[in-house]
Order: structure tokens, then C-alpha cells, then sequence
């Protein structure tokens, strides 16, 4: 996979400050180092978050900061699930009868189905507006 020059940016902006930083700072520094223009820095915003999240080098952390991996033990990185379930006896409470109930069905009249369907054929005209820019 080629690397992209935001990714390479944030490489090196990384490793030059030395710690983590936020997104939005890396971001702020990666546009600094492009010079990229506000337009083109808006264009590619979604892009390099992608970027960063897809390259192995780099490590999202709490409160969107972001670092290089090999600054990162396993250990410091990996979420303990004892700290995400509070309570593992709801977990055994839960059976197949709960699942059920949660399916619920909406019944709509043939009028309401028309207007979803034409509200469907906007969305995915504007959708395809979109995929042309």
C-alpha cells in the first residue's frame, strides 16, 4: 500500500514533536507543512484521518490523540474488558426472548411506502451528485 503525503507529514511531525497530539493539531501542522489552502485542507480532512487510521505506523488513542505505535506497549494500548462490563451478571441474565422483543415492525400505509421510496430516489440522486465532484 503506498503511503500518502498527509500520512508522511504526520510521520514526521510525530516524531519531531516527540509525544502524541490531537487530531486536530496534527491535522493544523500536516496543512502547515503541505501548504495547503483552507479549500484543499477541507477536501482532504476525511482523507488523512482514513490515512492514519489504515497505516500500521500510527496509534488513535483516548481523546483523539494520535501517535506513532512503536512509541506503545501492547499492554498500554489494549482495553481491559473488565473496565468496559460493569456488570457480567446482566450479560448471563440475557437470553433469546430479550433479542426478540427488541425486533420491532413498522407498518406503513401504501401511501407512506410511496413517499419513502421517492425519498429514496432523491437521496440517491443527490448521492450520485456527490460521487461526480
Amino acid at each position: 500500500m503506498a503511503t500518502s503525503p498527509m500520512a508522511e507529514a504526520s510521520l514526521l511531525i510525530l516524531e519531531e514533536a516527540g509525544k502524541e497530539l490531537s487530531f486536530q493539531e496534527l491535522f493544523k501542522q500536516v496543512v502547515l507543512k503541505l501548504e495547503l489552502n483552507e479549500a484543499e485542507a477541507t477536501k482532504r480532512i476525511a482523507k488523512m484521518y482514513s490515512d492514519l487510521t489504515l497505516d500500521k505506523r500510527f496509534i488513535s488513542l483516548a481523546n483523539n490523540e494520535w501517535d506513532l505505535r512503536k512509541r506503545h506497549r501492547l499492554d498500554d494500548i489494549l482495553v481491559k474488558t473488565d473496565d468496559i462490563i460493569e456488570d457480567e451478571e446482566e450479560l448471563d441474565d440475557y437470553d433469546d426472548e430479550d433479542e426478540e422483543d427488541a425486533d420491532v415492525e413498522f407498518e406503513m400505509s401504501e401511501e407512506e411506502k410511496a413517499e419513502y421510496e421517492e425519498e429514496l430516489v432523491q437521496l440517491s440522486k443527490l448521492a450520485s451528485l456527490d460521487d461526480e465532484d
